[in-house]
């Protein structure tokens, strides 16, 4: 894999210390380049190279040199099968990596529910960040099924969790016009009014973004409470709101359809202003 890696990245991630060389020159010749690729591969990403062709070339050149192998060598391992395995295991027991527990498991997801969800990226960096906490804890990290289930169970959960509290903060009067909005979407006031641009600078454009932006006021949202989530978690509810139609959004449960509803509007009601 061609990257952009400049010599002073090289150094940074791939380079071997003296202890390493050492355990890597008691393999076998031929295995050397993949135990030094894997073993630095895993310290950079918490995990193991499941494609050879992920790994950059320059990474594979630069450590090829310190431990003198032919980068040819790299290819040449069994990497999904027996050899593969072995490498893992072997790397895994030179780091003292231990295996999860429940309990470690447990506390992967409390603070991916805590630290990580609340922040709002997606799925693949919140499965970086998995890996990089098993690394960083020595435990053997989950499969990728494992990862990915990980990630959305704690991400469905953190949801649930954050809507209710948004609606227990929405007064009953906020409730009754979001969801009249709603069942009355083609209105000036209703769900697709308050998506829609304001257009074109006109008057009637622009009295009708003010009855908008007062409606939206009218609600007196729980600012504080959403503030509490990262933008990009806004931005993401916000693009999954202004996707749905009036009819979809009524198919979601009530908590979480208010919930939805309610960082969305809060955005549209800094947009409009």
């Amino acid at each position: 894999m061609a990257t952009d890696w400049d010599q002073s990245d090289l150094w940074q991630v791939w380079t071997l210390a003296q202890v390493e060389i050492d355990w890597i020159m008691r393999k076998p010749a031929r295995l050397r380049l993949g135990y030094a690729v894997q073993l630095k591969f895993y310290a950079w990403r918490g995990r193991f190279v499941e494609n050879p062709r992920d790994v950059p070339d320059e990474a594979i050149e630069f450590a090829a040199q310190q431990i003198g192998a032919n980068t040819a060598d790299f290819l040449a391992v069994d990497w999904p099968k027996r050899t593969g395995r072995r490498h893992r295991e072997d790397i895994r027991g030179y780091l003292g990596v231990r295996k999860m527990t429940p309990s470690d498991v447990a506390e992967l997801s409390a603070w991916l529910e805590g630290k990580v969800c609340p922040v709002g990226e997606g799925l693949p960096a919140m499965t970086v960040q998995i890996y990089a906490w098993c690394r960083d804890r020595a435990l053997k990290s989950p499969t990728a099924d494992k990862v990915d289930r990980l990630a959305r169970a704690a991400r469905h959960r953190f949801e649930d969790a954050f809507f209710l509290r948004l609606f227990g903060a929405l007064s009953q009067d906020a409730t009754t016009a979001m969801q009249t909005s709603l069942d009355l979407p083609d209105e000036v006031q209703g769900f697709h009014g308050l998506k829609a641009d304001s257009g074109a600078v006109s008057l009637e454009n622009l009295l009708n973004a003010a009855e908008r932006l007062n409606a939206i006021r009218g609600l007196k949202l729980p600012h504080d409470a959403i503030a509490t989530v990262g933008g990009a978690f806004r931005e993401r509810i916000h693009r999954r709101v202004s996707q749905e139609a009036a009819w979809e959004m009524n198919r979601h449960p009530k908590v979480r359809k208010m919930g939805l509803y309610a960082v969305f509007l809060a955005g549209r009601e800094q947009t409009i202003t």
